[in-house]
């Protein structure tokens, strides 16, 4: 009759199993103590950007949020409020940029995740401020003016925050203008010719105001005047060239008939004012030119003369 087998375990089976058992929770704990190292080794996730500088309307801004801590790579997001139109966020570079538009303050909340699973995350308010563009002069030149009639010219500026206030630095306007301070218009009417040199000041309304200055100048001519008072006869059949002149006014003349007639085979040249030909015929003839300079609006002047044509 065969023998059974003992079930019970030899001492040296009995050693190993123990020595197991007391082997694997250790290398469970270690395993895990390593896993624990690791995150702790990492640090909690923080966003290190707490403010940032202000940008100005129409200059391109970039800056970029910082974050430490966590797994990277990070995502960033706008949790709430929004940013300046013409900006953004780059979700990925934590980079703000972009060209804001118009001047004012902006509050937002910003949020950085990491790529653990799940994801650690942080949160930081900030403000950005977008200051006005600065403050220019936009008028390039000022028009000139007659003497006896009314004048008007509006400087013009941009940049800042209007409303503007304008002044007289240095210099003066000519005699009879002034200076609108609330709306930038010289107006006035001219009584004295001379070339008026000045600088205008512009300041906006922020506290303290931002300020610019322009020197400029106004021309106001002398009367515009035909100084020809008469003209040479001319001879039949003879070449014929006489030259109308004036003062005055600005440069360069324009010149016409305007009542009356040349002699037959005579014109007048309106660039010049040179009266030209070769006569066909005897007689007198009467007639009115006009001279008109370059001014807006121009200023002008007649004077009636004649030329007696000869044998």
């Amino acid at each position: 009759m065969a023998h059974m087998r003992s079930a019970k375990k030899s001492i040296p089976e009995l050693g190993l199993i123990f020595v197991a058992a007391a082997i694997i929770p250790l290398i469970a704990g270690a395993a895990s103590a390593s896993a624990v190292g690791v995150a702790g080794l990492s640090g909690s996730l923080v966003i290190t950007t707490t403010s940032l500088p202000d940008g100005q309307v129409g200059v391109y801004y970039k800056q970029t949020l910082h974050a430490k801590g966590g797994v990277e790579p990070y995502s960033w997001s706008l949790l709430s409020g929004g940013l300046p139109g013409g900006m953004g966020l780059n979700g990925g570079t934590g980079v703000i940029d972009g060209t804001p538009g118009v001047c004012g303050m902006w509050s937002f909340t910003v949020q950085v995740s990491d790529s653990q699973t799940p994801p650690a995350t942080d949160t930081q308010d900030l403000t950005l401020t977008i200051i006005p563009a600065d403050l220019v002069i936009t008028t390039p030149s000022l028009i000139s003016g007659q003497i006896g009639v009314a004048y008007s010219a509006t400087l013009a500026a941009e940049g800042g925050i209007p409303p503007y206030t304008w002044s007289i630095l240095s210099g003066s306007l000519p005699t009879g203008l002034s200076l609108n301070a609330s709306t930038g218009e010289i107006s006035g009417t001219p009584s004295v010719a001379g070339t008026c040199a000045f600088t205008v000041r512009v300041s906006d309304t922020q506290v303290p105001p931002d300020t610019a200055g322009k020197a400029l100048s106004i021309q106001i001519p002398p009367d515009l005047v035909i100084t020809t008072t008469s003209l040479p006869d001319g001879h039949v059949g003879v070449p014929y060239g006489a030259t109308i002149k004036a003062s005055g006014g600005v440069p360069p003349y324009s010149w016409s008939i305007t009542s009356g007639s040349l002699p037959p085979g005579f014109n007048l040249n309106p660039s010049t004012g040179t009266i030209s030909g070769t006569p066909s015929a005897t007689g007198t003839h009467n007639f009115t030119v006009r001279v008109t300079d370059s001014q807006t609006p121009p200023d002008s002047d007649e004077q009636a003369l004649s030329i007696v044509v000869k044998p």
